[in-house]
């Protein structure tokens, strides 16, 4: 008979034994790196093994060909706490696995390249990454969120700049959207020592050295999440995402995708009726600072960015889902 062995990481095989039985098998395979595999075997040697045992056998490949075969980042590829990313490589034929490891994976890539989000006349640039760094490739969203639910911090201001309406004439604010500086204000002396923040900086799952780390997004940041990762068709003639019950199936098949890319690897989205992200992005005025969330309602109802008060009672508290930039 012939056994499959699971991947149980890059480049990694296992398969397991029934406890109780002692089986001899013949070890071969192929590493498909060029056109031409590379074919390994342990020329039909018996291996015997026996219950409450392993063995390991490595396999080193020499001559390998130096030439890199590139692909661009795409939406939905995986990112890893090594820096790599899946899928990688030539994706014709044989030459990945048809399913991204869980091993090692920390994120989901939700942003390679600048939004152009167009109003009428205008334009607004929902930026990649993090302006003046390295971190301009991609932007990652955690598999999961930190813990339980949290207040957002302190009912106070820290900068007019950070203070948005949710409308202008009617319309979702274009600049709302497109302000994309989750880094810059997570670790501002203000915003680092609010609940939110603080719990999405200190987010317990290693990442690269050459990436941003984590941080709290901006409400540009979830927005472009749901319109890239989610594919949803936003409108910006209307308010219909700023927690209203319009295009109700598009916003439930936009969380759906979401969701799927995010439970392929293990990963959860709190909740499939009510679940909130804060944002780093406030609102209000002096006795009434909010801040604001992506909420999830059931069967796409209201879906959409949402303010909540910052530190008025757990029916307020959301969920801290860390992001990164690389």
């Amino acid at each position: 008979n012939k056994i499959t062995p699971y991947a149980a990481g890059k480049g990694v095989y296992r398969f397991i034994v029934k406890p109780g039985t002692d089986v001899a098998v013949n070890i071969d395979g192929y590493v498909q790196y060029e056109e031409e595999p590379f074919i390994f075997s342990n020329n039909n040697a018996a291996l015997t093994l026996t219950e409450g045992s392993f063995k390991h056998y490595k396999v080193t490949v020499d001559g390998i060909s130096d030439q890199v075969t590139t692909r661009d980042l795409k939406v939905g590829d995986y990112y890893y706490s090594d820096g790599s990313i899946y899928p990688y490589g030539d994706q014709t034929g044989e030459h990945d696995l048809k399913n991204p490891m869980v091993e090692g994976c920390i994120g989901v890539i939700y942003q390679v390249a600048d939004h152009t989000y167009t109003q009428g006349d205008n334009e607004g640039i929902a930026v990649v990454g993090v302006n003046g760094t390295e971190w301009i490739h991609g932007n990652v969203v955690a598999l999961n969120s930190v813990g339980g639910t949290t207040k957002w911090g302190a009912n106070t201001l820290s900068d007019e700049s950070n203070n948005y309406t949710s409308t202008v004439d009617s319309k979702i604010n274009l600049a709302l959207i497109t302000d994309m500086r989750g880094y810059e204000l997570s670790n501002d002396d203000y915003f680092k020592n609010q609940e939110a923040v603080a719990d999405a900086l200190g987010y317990q799952v290693n990442t690269p050295s050459g990436s941003s780390g984590w941080y709290l997004p901006s409400a540009g940041q979830l927005t472009t999440l749901f319109v890239e990762l989610g594919e949803y068709n936003i409108n910006l003639e209307n308010t219909s995402f700023i927690g209203d019950g319009n295009s109700q199936t598009e916003k439930t098949n936009a969380y759906n995708r979401i969701k799927g890319y995010l439970e392929k690897v293990d990963g959860t989205m709190d909740s499939d009726y009510d679940g909130r992200w804060w944002t780093v992005t406030e609102t209000g005025s002096s006795g009434n600072y909010q801040a604001y969330t992506l909420t999830f309602k059931g069967s796409g109802n209201k879906t959409g960015l949402l303010t909540r008060p910052k530190n008025n009672g757990n029916s307020n508290y959301s969920n801290v889902r860390p992001v990164l930039s690389f």
